[in-house]
């Protein structure tokens, strides 16, 4: 009986007054556990998800590239004169040729070349075009669609000085009325950029190349560099996910305790900041174990249910520190 009495204590709102002096350090603990408890379903179904939630991104917007969601498009004669000066016009297959291998966190030279500077697609940039689908939210295609130009620029030198690829000046300044996308490669890493970034002044996306090896003689689709890119994104997205869990359950409650002291009355059950920060904690355990449970279903997910944690939790703190101030006996 003693330990439903204690546990109702946590639980129910007009009984918590009776934890406002518990120690601040359990409190603590208490949403130290709780951040991990949110963003568990979505770091262990991330994996699964990653490709498909890079595709439909604005920011990342993967689908430009995917198999499923785009084909490779015939150039025109307007736009091999309009490109061909500026561009290497190309197509997955003769990309597939290029002898382009990442081993060991690092570009490899070609064999029979010594020096990056004999690499023949060194210092070239390769242009693609992709007609990309669009469908709704059920998945069924639409009739409409939109052209992307890809580039794909090789820029191989160890010394920072020889590069010559700017991104502002030849990407950035160039762009017009049509949609383009644009990765570079480096001897170390390489660099991601879209329309997206520019439009909304975001730094490319810059990544080393780490365990996962590249090469481009085994592309059989233009996907198969985002899906490189997905591998290298999963440990950061996963990560994110989990900061995000800590900003929600630790940060915010630090937050929401000095607003319930500001605006409390001044004969109240709960007097101290640390009364109100004991409170934050106890409103956090039912609202992460719901957001548990929900979060594991994979529509909650995609809706990005997280995010509405903050929201949740705010709303139920504001009942149980009402409920509990209105108390005149807590015992």
């Amino acid at each position: 009986m003693k330990f439903l009495n204690y546990i109702s204590t946590l639980l129910v709102p007009s009984k918590m007054g009776q934890r406002k002096n518990m120690n601040v350090f359990i409190s603590l603990l208490i949403m130290i556990i709780a951040s991990y408890v949110i963003s568990l379903p979505y770091i262990k179904t991330f994996e699964d998800r990653a490709y498909e939630t890079y595709c439909n991104t604005e920011s990342f917007n993967f689908r430009v590239m995917d198999s499923q969601c785009s084909v490779e498009t015939e150039w025109t004669e307007e736009e091999k004169v309009k490109y061909g000066s500026d561009y290497v016009l190309t197509t997955v297959d003769e990309l597939n040729d290029i002898d382009f291998v990442v081993k060991g966190k690092k570009f490899v030279l070609p064999d029979g070349v010594s020096d990056l500077k004999d690499v023949s697609f060194n210092k070239k940039e390769y242009l693609l075009k992709r007609t990309v689908y669009y469908f709704d939210n059920e998945g069924t295609k639409l009739d409409k669609t939109d052209i992307f130009y890809i580039h794909i620029v090789f820029d191989l030198y160890d010394d920072i000085a020889d590069h010559y690829y700017v991104v502002n000046d030849k990407f950035d300044k160039k762009l017009g009325e049509e949609n383009h996308y644009l990765f570079v490669f480096y001897t170390e890493g390489f660099c991601y950029r879209n329309e997206y970034m520019v439009d909304n002044d975001l730094i490319s996306y810059a990544f080393e190349y780490k365990e996962q090896n590249i090469d481009f003689k085994e592309m059989q689709e233009l996907d198969y560099v985002t899906k490189k890119v997905t591998d290298l994104l999963i440990p950061e997205s996963k990560t994110q996910y989990s900061f995000n869990g800590f900003v929600y359950t630790v940060i915010v409650p630090l937050i929401a305790a000095a607003f319930g002291l500001l605006l409390a009355r001044r004969k109240v059950v709960l007097q101290k900041y640390k009364h109100y920060y004991n409170m934050t904690a106890l409103a956090t355990i039912p609202v992460a174990i719901i957001f548990f449970a929900i979060s594991w279903i994979p529509s909650m997910i995609s809706f990005g249910i997280m995010e509405l944690y903050w929201v949740a939790f705010a709303i139920y703190y504001c009942i149980v520190i009402s409920i509990v101030n209105r108390k005149t006996n807590i015992n």
